[in-house]
């Protein structure tokens, strides 16, 4: 059987990328080296950045430089080849932005993202 066939087949590809864009949301939301906003999207585009050392760390960092963090991490996962995520402002603060556009992207693929942009992190510092 295809699901994403069919006359219902375009809006379970929405509905699985939604999905997908949850999934990424809170697995952010549940990690002390990411947060997401909003926590729950209602579509799927997720804006959520990298807090290096975790909340506190990230937090005394202050917003200049944690801003220039997300922009460093963004470029350098451009430049490894392994994704592309666009950067975007929100509420004063700069965020990593992801549009799960492909129904095929699994909760597999964005486990590996998290990972990669953790180690390019690392690699930063």
């Amino acid at each position: 059987s295809r699901p994403h066939l069919g006359p219902d087949g375009p809006a379970r590809r929405r509905e699985r990328s939604v999905e997908t864009a949850a999934y990424l949301a809170a697995t952010t939301a549940a990690s002390e080296a990411f947060e997401a906003l909003p926590p729950e999207p209602e579509l799927s585009v997720v804006c959520f950045r990298h807090l290096p050392g975790g909340r506190a760390v990230a937090a005394a960092m202050g917003p200049v430089a944690l801003d220039a963090h997300q922009d460093r991490l963004q470029a350098a996962l451009e430049a490894s080849g392994d994704g592309w995520l666009s950067t975007t402002r929100l509420r004063g603060a700069t965020y990593l932005r992801a549009g799960i556009l492909n129904y095929l992207t699994t909760e597999a693929d964005i486990d590996a993202l998290l990972e990669r942009l953790r180690m390019l992190a690392a690699e930063l510092a």
